[in-house]
């Protein structure tokens, strides 16, 4: 199977943005974490417990935020790849359809964990 000229072109390009769409997930998730521990660390230590939940709901915006768009980015690459075809014996054994698939697998459980991982900081009271 040979790939059109314009894809070919686009090659190093695409090549980035599904190592992005693959690496940014688990570096926003922690990311996320390390954030929100600092915050959650500093309203044990001094106070302010409703600042702190506004900047933990930011936060973790922000950080779906950055997770949704690199699904998003991976599905679209996923397509144009022909990727998303299990019947196509190549569209599985193809190293990047893999790598285009998991990002979007990765994307999906890393915002179900930055979900679960701000829900106490608005379930729970704070330190006493």
């Amino acid at each position: 199977m040979t790939m059109p000229p314009l894809l070919r072109r686009r090659e190093p390009v695409r090549l980035v943005r599904i190592w992005m769409a693959y690496l940014t997930p688990p570096i926003a998730w922690s990311g996320h974490l390390l954030i929100i521990y600092l915050f959650a660390s500093f309203t044990c230590a001094y106070g302010g417990t409703a600042t702190v939940r506004v900047l933990i709901a930011l936060t973790t915006a922000i950080a779906l935020g950055l997770i949704i768009a690199a699904g998003r980015i991976a599905y679209t690459e996923a397509q144009e790849l022909g990727a998303l075809s299990w019947t196509h014996e190549e569209g599985r054994i193809r190293s990047r359809g893999f790598l285009v698939r998991s990002a979007i697998y990765s994307s999906v459980l890393f915002a179900i964990a930055t979900l679960f991982e701000a829900a106490p900081a608005f379930a729970l009271q704070g330190c006493r």
